[in-house]
């Protein structure tokens, strides 16, 4: 069995979901253990995944921003409400 995971969103949900987790270097290292864990159970949850591909953003303008144009503006106010609890 193969497991397809969106790195990015999970990305974000453990840096939302976790406190601050800081090691010995003063880094966040709250996404790491978070995405970790995830991927730990997940692989504990079915046993016979054997391939765990990830994928991430690249970066490059997408699509659907051509398509709709105001995808970015409805999304301002969600950045300005994250800012505060960061």
């Amino acid at each position: 069995m193969i497991a397809l995971i969106d790195g990015n969103n999970l990305a974000m949900r453990c840096w939302f979901k976790y406190p601050e987790l800081i090691n010995n270097s003063g880094e966040n290292t709250k996404i790491i253990y978070g995405f970790l864990w995830s991927l730990k159970k997940l692989l504990r949850e079915f046993p016979t995944i054997n391939k765990v591909y990830v994928a991430w953003d690249t970066g490059i303008p997408q699509f659907r921003k051509e398509l709709y144009p105001m995808r970015s503006e409805e999304r301002r106010v969600g950045k300005e409400c994250r800012s505060r609890w960061s």
